[in-house]
């Protein structure tokens, strides 16, 4: 099996099993026909061919088809053989196809008959399924989340053990399979059901325009436009990340993509490889809160929140802006610092040329915008819409054409990287069935709010805390809905805007990527540059600073999510630029070809502590330290003290 890009974004340590001969096609044979199934249903092409299909029997079956290539293809242990099929596998899949053919028997033979108390076939299945979700979870992912849902099962059954607070009735076994297994609430809820109609539109999107070329398209256009400054191929990375990341859906998927490009052209410059991963991982890291896309973060915060696509599109706008030229201006610090130039014009594809060649790939994402934010077409109609536009702009181009083999690959593709998001998310149902159950969501706001005894701040300081831990190990999607479903709800109880609230714990989710001890997108960015994994991250935490300081701003001033009267967002939209010049002067010593001292630098970065924080008096006086920085600056250039 080909190691695609998909492939790739695993974020396992087992590796995969190595089957021959005629086994070894069943696992594309499967991946290919899962996500013709997948296709056919979110285009409602069943629905149009008068064959109906049950929401919970089409998610079932889904997931059925995904435990059985998880346990396929991905060995228990590092032991385990890897050119065979142990017995406990083949047991597994046995009990994938029963337990996940059980609920779509049920739901498709009685009418969607919910079982508030599951039969004894049902307990069985039902803690069967179970673990078998959080043994896929844990062989695709770590031990991390399996961990967390594990906890909730426990307390679900056992919380009328508890004193306190978390105190509960406790619920029999035969009613948490009902509720978590065969009702719609659990394990078939809202998180894989958002999975497997809109999330997977987009992985497939994302697939046909890697297959289409595109993706080498947008990595030569940044290198036309960016390639030849100084810093060059770093800054090539934060664009062509930017962009490519919107669509990955995962940091480690967009590192592996343009990372093996980018960081040994950095590398060449004259970078540190523990600086190019960095660069590399902080950049991946920021495509999740990118619009328009955002890794399909977006249309999972749309269906949490009750709003517009737009809405929220706009919301992320200006952040991401922040956050990619933070991360920009301290890049271009250190090619100033170290005497780093771009490459050659010779070396570099021509922008016109690049974007005569290539400017078709341009249509499917302008399609794309225009269906969600003007058409407002459902998003999965939208990216399939816009995939079936790569086809057809792709026609008159050789390269970027489609053919049968291209299409078919890309849908394969598709696939395979779908398997972790859908049973990462598979097990956040279990999560968000327990606390419906139980209640226990509103008993940890509640917690959450007892703790910081009613103080905004000090909740948001364990607010990032909770979420930094929960985001450790887990997808980008299934740590978004944990985030949603355990931590916003504290924080709007407390009065923050719920936008705010849910932007606040998606960047503090995305920090564990890039933050020791886990950072599984370092990890992945020092594999490539070859570097120390902690050097790596500590660099990744100073590049990616403002990561940590922009949801309080807008949590403190919503007029950076476009929240408010026109003048308000144009003040706090320049003040934070003004305040990332200020950062990434401060803390790389340079600003743009001048070197600032180590007696100017905390005057720098309280002018951009100062410039960040909301509100005109701060940003006057933000303004006044900027301003005597800038006096106080030597002539000249070179090394920054």
């Amino acid at each position: 099996m080909d190691k695609t890009d998909a492939t790739r974004d695993r974020e396992n340590s087992l590796g995969e099993r190595n089957l021959r001969g005629w086994t070894a096609k069943i696992p594309r044979i499967m991946a290919v026909s899962l996500s013709l199934y997948q296709l056919l249903y979110v285009g409602t092409v069943f629905d149009m061919l008068g064959v109906f299909i049950p929401r919970v029997v089409y998610l079932a079956t889904s997931l059925g088809v995904a435990l059985v290539l998880i346990f396929l293809l991905f060995p228990m242990t590092s032991r385990s053989p890897r050119d065979r099929l142990p017995w406990y596998d083949l047991l597994f899949i046995a009990l994938s196809i029963a337990g996940t053919g059980y609920v779509a028997y049920l739901w498709n033979s009685e009418d969607a008959v919910q079982y508030v108390y599951a039969p004894p076939a049902g307990v069985f299945l039902g803690l069967a399924t179970a673990f078998l979700v959080l043994e896929a979870v844990r062989r695709m992912t770590d031990w991390v989340m399996p961990a967390i849902v594990l906890f909730f099962l426990l307390y679900t059954k056992f919380c009328n053990l508890l004193p306190g607070l978390l105190h509960g009735r406790g619920y029999a076994l035969e009613r948490m399979a009902g509720n978590l297994y065969i009702a719609d609430e659990g394990i078939f809820g809202l998180p894989l059901g958002i999975a497997l109609t809109i999330v997977v539109a987009y992985i497939m999107f994302s697939q046909f325009l890697l297959k289409s070329g595109a993706g080498q398209f947008f990595i030569d256009l940044a290198y036309s436009l960016v390639g030849h400054v100084r810093g060059g191929p770093a800054k090539v990375a934060v664009i062509a990340s930017a962009i490519f990341g919107t669509l990955s859906g995962s940091p480690v998927g967009n590192v592996a993509s343009t990372g093996v490009i980018t960081i040994p052209m950095m590398k060449g410059l004259g970078y540190k490889p523990h600086f190019a991963a960095a660069v590399e991982a902080v950049s991946s890291n920021g495509g999740q809160i990118m619009p328009p896309v955002m890794g399909a973060v977006i249309f999972i915060m749309v269906e949490f929140l009750g709003v517009s696509y737009w809405s929220v599109c706009l919301a992320a706008t200006l952040p991401a802006f922040l956050y990619f030229l933070a991360v920009f201006l301290m890049v271009d610090a250190e090619a100033v610092a170290g005497g780093l130039k771009g490459l050659p014009r010779s070396e570099l594809p021509s922008f016109t040329k690049t974007l005569r060649e290539g400017w078709h790939f341009l249509i499917p994402l302008f399609l794309l915008i225009f269906f969600l934010g003007v058409a407002r077409f459902s998003p999965e109609r939208a990216a399939l819409i816009s995939m079936a536009a790569i086809v057809v702009v792709g026609l008159p181009k050789k390269k970027s054409r489609m053919n049968l083999k291209k299409i078919i690959g890309a849908i394969g593709d598709g696939g395979m990287g779908m398997l972790t998001i859908t049973i990462t998310c598979a097990a956040a149902g279990l999560i968000l069935g327990s606390l419906s159950i139980t209640g226990l969501g509103v008993k940890l706001s509640t917690l959450l709010i007892h703790l910081s005894r009613g103080s905004l701040p000090l909740l948001l300081v364990l607010a990032a805390v909770s979420s930094f831990i929960l985001g450790m190990g887990v997808t980008v999607t299934a740590c978004y809905i944990m985030l949603a479903i355990l931590v916003a709800p504290a924080l709007i109880e407390l009065g923050v805007l719920p936008l705010a609230a849910h932007f606040f714990v998606l960047y503090w989710g995305l920090v564990s990527f890039i933050t020791p001890p886990v950072a599984i997108a370092v990890f992945a960015a020092a594999a490539i540059a070859g570097s120390d994994v902690l050097r790596t991250g500590i660099t990744a935490t100073r590049l990616g600073v403002i990561t940590y300081i922009i949801p309080f701003m807008f949590v403190y001033d919503p007029a950076l999510l476009m929240t408010g009267s026109t003048g308000e967002i144009v003040r706090a939209f320049v003040s934070g630029i003004l305040g990332c010049f200020a950062l990434a002067a401060g803390l790389a010593g340079y600003l743009l070809i001048r070197k600032v001292n180590w007696a100017q630098r905390p005057i720098l970065i309280l002018a951009a502590l100062l410039l960040l924080y909301p509100g005109w008096q701060s940003d006057l006086i933000g303004v006044g330290c900027f301003g005597l920085a800038l006096l106080l600056f030597p002539k000249g250039s070179g090394r920054p003290g």
